[in-house]
């Protein structure tokens, strides 16, 4: 059998890339009616990925391509309340929660990948990986951003 596995990396970072590539076309926009196709082929993007990876894995560069995925979304969603109307704090809640599904994903793939480093260390040594424990700590911080940009956009639906 075949080792593809460089190769389902490479379609895995492709399908991140082109995601990423959406969201930055989508802030160029003006109006949420040419937003939303734009955005929604991101939210493809990302499956296509998430299908990729249940197959094969992910690598921590996969990971951090996600936080910066979900942090150009972020960062879109705020640049992009000017016209406060209905459809625009809808559209904007359902980027979030589509943001924070993205995180609760990357939070478990860490939270994963340190337990499996910590059954793999030996007893002496007690430190888990840093830059795990760093990235776990950003997705944690980002996830408090996103529940909260929540709170607020439910408060001005009702």
């Amino acid at each position: 059998m075949q080792n593809n596995l460089p190769l389902e990396y490479a379609l895995s970072t492709c399908y991140l890339l082109r995601a990423s590539l959406h969201i930055q076309e989508a802030m160029q926009l003006e109006s949420i009616d040419e937003q939303e196709p734009i955005i929604r082929s991101s939210f493809e993007q990302i499956d296509k990925f998430e299908a990729q990876q249940l197959q094969t894995g992910c690598n921590q560069s996969h990971l951090v391509r996600l936080l910066t995925f979900s942090k150009i979304l972020q960062a879109q969603i705020t640049s992009n309340m000017r016209q406060v109307t209905l459809q625009s704090v809808e559209f904007a809640k359902f980027k979030l929660e589509r943001c924070a599904k993205i995180l609760l994903k990357v939070q478990e793939l860490l939270t994963d990948q340190m337990y499996y480093i910590g059954i793999h260390q030996d007893s002496s040594k007690s430190t888990i990986s840093l830059p795990l424990t760093r990235l776990l700590g950003v997705v944690k911080v980002r996830l408090a951003q996103i529940n909260t940009d929540i709170g607020v956009i439910k408060n001005q639906i009702r």
